[in-house]
């Protein structure tokens, strides 16, 4: 997991309004080919592909579009790291319209939860580098689990989704910033392809003591 950004505007860089059409065909394409791979059949239409969720196991477990109706679910768990850890850098509780703000916001860029059933135990979304036109192509990443439900494969499978859409999208480079003291995450994204592109040493204080921001990035083809 690593650390996100919440609570500000998030902008839509992708390109020329006469553009938008396109890369929004070309995303909705890559979705319904995911989806149908997923299943194992030929979804035909965008429409049936918006319908489902993408149940990918027998543990209950699918990934569907976040919701405002997520927010109180996506709270509970970034306060939770909040409190008890430094892998989300704040030091103080996120609050409701924090997450409704983001929710709320205009993108073409995916977000997910995770769902066990009906619990929401998971999320991760895409969300612009910087607002310029020069970085429209680049993006960072984040995503957290509910504790108890890391290194079960969930964060795999959910980056597996958010990459292809983000391959549709024509995003070219993947961003992530990590805590140093978060080992967990750091061994995640580098068997996932990510490579350390950057290191701040004891930039960041928290719960008494330094840690490192480390970058890392994904080039994707």
């Amino acid at each position: 997991m690593n650390e996100t950004y919440i609570g500000g505007q998030e902008y839509n860089a992708i390109g020329r309004n006469e553009d938008k059409k396109k890369m929004i065909a070309i995303a909705v394409e890559r979705k319904r080919k995911l989806v149908s791979r997923m299943y194992g059949r030929v979804f035909s239409t965008a429409d049936e592909t918006k319908k489902i969720t993408c149940n990918l196991d027998p543990d209950n477990i699918s990934f569907r579009a976040m919701t405002i109706a997520d927010a109180d679910d996506i709270l509970d768990i970034i306060n939770y790291y909040v409190a008890n850890s430094t892998s989300y850098f704040s030091e103080t509780p996120l609050k409701k319209s924090n997450i409704t703000d983001m929710l709320n916001g205009d993108s073409m860029l995916p977000r997910y939860v995770i769902q066990r059933g009906g619990e929401v135990i998971g999320f991760g979304y895409a969300y612009h580098f910087r607002p310029e036109s020069t970085f429209s192509q680049t993006v960072k990443l984040t995503y957290w689990l509910k504790d108890g439900f890391t290194r079960k494969g969930l964060g795999s499978k959910l980056y597996n989704i958010l990459e292809s859409e983000l391959r549709g999208l024509r995003i070219s480079s993947i961003l992530v910033n990590i805590s140093s003291e978060n080992i967990a995450s750091l061994n995640f994204h580098r068997a996932l392809g990510y490579k350390d592109c950057g290191n701040f040493e004891k930039i960041g204080y928290k719960n008494g003591r330094h840690f490192d921001l480390i970058w890392l990035q994904k080039l994707l083809d």
